[in-house]
Formats: structure tokens, C-alpha cells, sequence
């Protein structure tokens, strides 16, 4: 059964796992050795649910680094369509009694037909290659296309390796046709009103690992991206929606020299521009986790202070009772040389 409408058409397209257990069959589910190997793994197993096959293992990794129990899960990419993800996926973990441990990759995808505001995609990209608009902050890009009488644009992505984030956006109809058929994508489609004949274009959001966090610069929240998370349209909807307006964001070019001032490109919903991205590993050493986080604090800081002084000021009051929380204000001011107005309002801190 496929997902319930939804009125953004958002779904999850990939998902992997990264777990601690052994490979042994159960009532339901069958373990199929297959005859390679990765790089990282010596053994790779086709996971079937009695006789549809839901997913691919790789076990026994050939480095001592990892632990002897590693497991990597990636789930066939239909299963990610039904309804019943969340049911399966903890359904599966139970019986084999397979521990998780944490996400190694997700993608989000949002179908579209046009953006907010009526602009065509491939319209959109051309715009961009031609300087009408210019995309926030810096960074690589990579566009596939077509000569053909005029330029026909079909892929544009933005990301970096190191944070393990990328966004795409890309003729999505177009790589059905020429790559793989995928049924349930066009059933997914047409439950939400996209099979109009006109090509779909998706936009994508992919992450890689578990350092990959939520930060809201207001409050100085810091939230992980849960495996639950993964199970909720609304969830889903708020992490795309951060990662578009981070890594997909743009300007209408008005030639002055402040891009900064320059007026939005609105592609999609207002986002919840307080909301951010940042990379920061797991630890224990909470105070570590902290001391990184005050430093992407401070780089926003630094940026908000030039165009939008309310948001600053909340940004400095976060940054604030966080050193004070963790008892970092020495190292606020010292090591990081920056010294925040005093914490106006501040409560059970």
C-alpha cells in the first residue's frame, strides 16, 4: 500500500542503516549470501520478506576498526513508499534482533511540477547559468544537459563531501524513462495529483551520517535527525525545507554589489530561516559538541550582524546561555575572543 496524499508530495528515497548484529534467518525473513564483496565488507546478503526481496546487508567488515558485529542495511527503494515503512523496519530489527545504532544515509525528495511561483525548472536552471540569479553562499556545483536547438537543462546539484550533504534537482520523469522504470514512484505520482503528463521534477536532499544535526540559532536547541524522524511526513517536510533553504537558496540578481540585500527567490514554502544544518559528531564529550557549536554560532553571528540585527541579537543571547549551560564563557571569550551582551532574560539555566 502506497503513503497517504501528502500535500507536498515529500517522501523518503533512500534509506541505510548502520547496525550491530548477526546474520541468521528467521520465521520471516531470509538472508541470500550473494557471490561478491565490498571494499569495507566481506560478505553481502539480499534480505528477502518470505519471497519479495526488501533490501541488501553487508556483514563481516575486513577492517579491525570496526566492531566484528558491524552491519550496513539499505531497504529496496518500493519499500520506502508504502505506508507501512516504520512498522516494517522495526518489525525486521526486532525479529532478527538486529540493534540499530544510526542513520548512514537518507534522501528526501520532494515532485513538483513548478516551483512556488510558477517558474519551470529548467527555466530555473537556465536563469541561474545565466546570472539572473545567484545562489546563496558558495560552493561547487554539477549540471547535466542536452544541445540540442536551445541548451535543455536536467540535473543541477550543489553539496560538499566533507558535511556529507547534497541537493539535487533533476528531471525526475526523464530518469524513469532512460535509467530504470519505477511503478511505484508513478503510483506515488498520480495519489498526489502529479500525473498531469507534463514531466515531474523532484528535489532531493541527501545526507550522509550521524553527525548531520538540526541547530535552531534562537533557542541554541540541537536536535539529531532520528531514525523516527524518517517516519513522519511532517518531520520529513521540516528537514527538507531547512536543507533547501541552506543549500538551495537564491537571489534575484539587481546588479547592485550586497547580495545579501538582494530580494528572495521564493522556490517553495517560507522556510524557518532560524533552523540550520550543522555538522557535528556524536561524542561523549558533551563539552566538545558544544565548543563546535559555539563557533558555527559565532560564523552566523557574524553574518546576521550585517543585515539583520533582531536575529542577531537572539543568536547572541543563544550563544550566551549555552557557554553559561556548559560553563564555557572563558573559553567563549578567550579562546574564541568573542564577548556577547548580557543574557537579558534567562530561565531555569
Amino acid at each position: 500500500m502506497l503513503f497517504d496524499q501528502h500535500p507536498a508530495a515529500i517522501t523518503l528515497d533512500w534509506l541505510q542503516l548502520y547496525c550491530h548484529g548477526t546474520i541468521q534467518d528467521t520465521e520471516n525473513y531470509l538472508f541470500k549470501l550473494l557471490d561478491y564483496h565490498t571494499r569495507q565488507f566481506t560478505k553481502v546478503y539480499e534480505i528477502w520478506y518470505k519471497s519479495k526481496k526488501i533490501g541488501t546487508v553487508t556483514a563481516e567488515p575486513a577492517s579491525k576498526i570496526l566492531n566484528a558485529k558491524a552491519l550496513i542495511i539499505k531497504f529496496e527503494n518500493a519499500l520506502l513508499y508504502t505506508a507501512a515503512l516504520k512498522h516494517f523496519v522495526y518489525k525486521f530489527l526486532k525479529e532478527t534482533k538486529i540493534k540499530f545504532k544510526s542513520i548512514t544515509r537518507a534522501d528526501i525528495a520532494r515532485d513538483f511540477l513548478r516551483f512556488t511561483d510558477g517558474t519551470h525548472p529548467q527555466n530555473f536552471i537556465r536563469q541561474f547559468f545565466s546570472g539572473e540569479i545567484l545562489k546563496n553562499g558558495r560552493g561547487k556545483f554539477q549540471a547535466i544537459g542536452e544541445q540540442k536547438s536551445k541548451t535543455v537543462y536536467e540535473y543541477l546539484k550543489f553539496g560538499s563531501p566533507t558535511t556529507g550533504r547534497h541537493i539535487y534537482l533533476y528531471n525526475k520523469t526523464n530518469e524513469l524513462n532512460e535509467v530504470k522504470e519505477k511503478h511505484h514512484i508513478r503510483d506515488f505520482w498520480k495519489l498526489n495529483n502529479l500525473n498531469t503528463g507534463s514531466d515531474v521534477w523532484r528535489i532531493e536532499f541527501s545526507f550522509k551520517g550521524s553527525k548531520n544535526k538540526i541547530i535552531d540559532e534562537l533557542s541554541g536547541s540541537l536536535d539529531k535527525i532520528t531514525l523516527e524522524d524518517l517516519f513522519k511526513f511532517e518531520k520529513l517536510h521540516e528537514i527538507l525545507t531547512i536543507a533547501i533553504n541552506q543549500l538551495f537558496s537564491f537571489k534575484k540578481n539587481d546588479g547592485t554589489k550586497n547580495k545579501t540585500r538582494m530580494e528572495d527567490v521564493q522556490l517553495f514554502e517560507q522556510p524557518d530561516k532560524t533552523k540550520k544544518l550543522i555538522s557535528l559528531p556524536d561524542s561523549t564529550d558533551t563539552t566538545r559538541a558544544q565548543r563546535i557549536l559555539l563557533k558555527a554560532m559565532i560564523a552566523e553571528y557574524v553574518e546576521q550582524i550585517k543585515t539583520d540585527t533582531n536575529k542577531a541579537f537572539f543568536i547572541n543571547q543563544s550563544i550566551s546561555i549555552i557557554a553559561t549551560r556548559y560553563k564555557l564563557f572563558q573559553y567563549l571569550t578567550k579562546k574564541l575572543n568573542f564577548h556577547p551582551e548580557p543574557i537579558l532574560y534567562v530561565e531555569n539555566y
